[in-house]
């Protein structure tokens, strides 16, 4: 009867390439773009009764709208977080 490999609980190696790492970078930075457009449109369109905001005609229809805005910047960080619990649940039963 041969014997069970040795269980280590150590992770695996590391099999990242550049262009892997390159689009992980711009994936996040995206993000980052996108959330930062949310908190642009957080403070710009509660503003409706100013002035000076009124020739902004590009955003009158998102701060018309009440939900679709938030789709796209809280789709990315939902779907990243489910991504990592997926992978850390596989990795728990992978060492399990």
């Amino acid at each position: 009867m041969q014997m069970p490999n040795k269980i280590s609980f150590a992770p695996p190696p590391a099999s990242a390439s550049v262009p892997q790492l390159y689009l992980a970078a711009g994936t996040l930075f995206l993000l980052a773009l996108l959330s930062g457009g949310l908190a642009i449109s957080y403070l710009i369109c509660p503003m409706d009764t100013v002035p000076w905001l009124t020739p902004l005609t590009p955003l009158t229809p998102l701060c018309d709208d009440g939900h679709y805005k938030y789709l796209v910047p809280l789709l990315l960080p939902v779907t990243a977080w489910f991504v990592i619990a997926n992978w850390v649940g596989w990795e728990y039963f992978r060492y399990a």
